[in-house]
């Protein structure tokens, strides 16, 4: 008796150590995608702080980073400080050719394209006085699509897998 009290302590341990290291995972993987979008260099900051607001408003959106044009140029510098030539041409430049940055981190990675398709409503990039220069989610939709796949597939195992040790 004490060794199945043993046995069976073992597994339900097991299963929620195992339980807790997937979802710690998928959240780690939740937490890397995001959305990124620059603004024409001519956008004033307070143009793009109101874009920064009106996004963080929708309820997809669990946060947005604004980012200001001089600190993308010193990122965009120290990611290429081993290419002088970059270097040398940026210096040579009479003004900063970068604009203001926005990173966007949705609820969950589904939620991605409704924050897309409100850009494309309200910031189209197709119209002359669009303030937006680019979005990368056309670039990463791919990758957040197969997370998606991968977070549900864990979700499911897990959920599985418990069912399989609790009929034990």
């Amino acid at each position: 008796a004490v060794l199945i009290m043993s046995i069976t302590l073992m597994i339900i341990s097991s299963v929620l150590f195992t339980g807790a290291m997937l979802e710690n995972t998928l959240e780690g993987l939740r937490a890397k995608v995001d959305v990124n979008i620059s603004v024409f260099p001519e956008v004033l900051e307070d143009e793009a702080l109101d874009l920064k607001r009106d996004l963080e408003s929708l309820p997809e959106v669990e946060s947005v980073e604004f980012i200001n044009r001089e600190t993308v140029l010193e990122n965009y510098k120290a990611r290429n400080a081993e290419d002088q030539k970059i270097i040398a041409a940026l210096d040579e430049l009479p003004d900063n050719p970068f604009g203001h940055a926005l990173n966007i981190r949705a609820k969950s990675p589904e939620l991605y394209e409704g924050i897309q398709n409100f850009l494309d409503e309200n910031y189209p990039q197709d119209r002359a006085d669009s303030i937006v220069d680019d979005v990368n989610y056309a670039q990463k939709a791919a990758v957040i699509s197969r997370l998606n796949l991968i977070i549900n597939a864990g979700e499911t195992f897990g959920a599985i897998v418990t069912f399989f040790f609790i009929l034990l």
